[in-house]
């Protein structure tokens, strides 16, 4: 899926959508093109189409008073779904796709926390060294 491209013409058509389509006939939009195209503008444009459709069930769901799951259960599962999780998965492919496409030399790979990966041929002469390091290093 691509993000929304906005031009001119797109952006007087979400206005015509906005101001005189929004609603009518009972039919409402939403999607992330009401905004910046990001996947938090979908959200935020969904739960404005729910308030218009049914005001009194957001109001509801905002007044509802939740438990809140202590912090540090809350980081630990922030840290493993936004940054953990990921780099294995994307370590894994990029891993994945070089052992298939390098046949001929020598690739390694100097990650950091001292991973080292040797990627190709291992009798090749003058392999080529990749130190890989986190933007903040």
């Amino acid at each position: 899926m691509f993000h929304p491209v906005y031009t001119l013409s797109t952006l007087r058509s979400i206005k015509t959508v906005k101001s005189t389509l929004q609603g009518k006939d009972g039919l409402y939009f939403c999607g992330a093109w009401d905004g910046y195209g990001f996947h938090e503008d979908g959200l935020r444009s969904g739960i404005n189409v729910a308030n218009l459709i049914a005001p009194e069930v957001v109001e509801k769901a905002e007044s509802a008073e939740l438990f809140p799951a202590p912090v540090s259960f809350i980081s630990r599962l922030w840290t493993l779904c936004t940054v953990t999780v990921p780099v294995k998965i994307s370590k894994y492919l990029v891993l994945r796709f070089l052992r298939k496409a390098i046949t001929q030399g020598r690739l390694t790979l100097k990650l950091p926390a001292n991973e080292t990966y040797e990627i190709g041929d291992p009798t090749s002469l003058n392999p080529v060294v990749v130190k890989v390091r986190r933007s903040e290093d």
